[in-house]
This record gives C-alpha cells, sequence and structure tokens, in this order.
C-alpha cells in the first residue's frame, strides 16, 4: 500500500484496521477467496486512487513506527 497499489489481505483483526473499500480488499484464508479477491481488485481497478491509498498508511512506514513506538521503548529501558 506503501507504493499505492491496492491489497488483497486476510481478514485478521490488524488487517481490518488499516483495509477498508479505499485501499484493497479483505478476504478470508482460502485458494477461492484470494481468487475472488483479485476479480474485486480488478472490477474496481478504476475506484483505485494510489495518492489516496499512500495516505491511508502513511503512518506505518518503518520510520515512523522506530521514532514514534521503537524509539521511546528503548529510551524508556536505559534511563
Amino acid at each position: 500500500m506503501l507504493s499505492g497499489m491496492p491489497v488483497i489481505a486476510t481478514n485478521t483483526y490488524e488487517n481490518r484496521q488499516i483495509v477498508n473499500e479505499n485501499n484493497g480488499i479483505l478476504i478470508q484464508d482460502s485458494a477461492l477467496d484470494f481468487y475472488n479477491g483479485l476479480i474485486g481488485i480488478y472490477n474496481k481497478k478504476e475506484s483505485f486512487n494510489s495518492n489516496h491509498i499512500i495516505k491511508s498508511v502513511e503512518s506505518y512506514t518503518w520510520a515512523k513506527i522506530v521514532n514514534s513506538n521503537l524509539k521511546p521503548f528503548l529510551l524508556e529501558k536505559i534511563s
């Protein structure tokens, strides 16, 4: 998604927090659902917007994760 491409993601708790109709499709974990996800992405290809997809996940870059989560955690441990 950080590349602006819609995703096909398994329907887990964490993926439901991020993936929505504007940036991808949630599926169950089966070959048939993956096939249906591919069809769904294809059928909606005109409605996806790369810039909107990138914006929807910009807080999940490694730099932001490290600076807002890992760094404070490590600094707390060494203080």
